[in-house]
């Protein structure tokens, strides 16, 4: 049996001095490295869409508490 890997993929903005901010955080792996991206990864076996984003939204990036909402999947 093939094992299914799932990503996510965080979008987090806000607006700050009337300008609208994203986050992007620097990729540390090769092919990659050093390009700017979403913050994101895979899901873990036993855990939900929403606890995967935002432990790879607090381990990436340290931001925590936000408001997030699953727009696709």
């Amino acid at each position: 049996m093939t094992k299914l890997l799932v990503t996510v993929d965080v979008v987090l903005f806000t607006i700050r001095d009337r300008a609208l901010h994203l986050l992007l955080i620097r990729r540390l792996a090769k092919p990659f490295e050093n390009r700017y991206a979403l913050p994101g990864g895979f899901v873990r076996e036993e855990e939900s869409l929403d606890a995967t984003a935002t432990r790879e939204l607090r381990e990436e990036t340290g931001v925590e508490k936000v408001y997030l909402e699953q727009l696709y999947a």
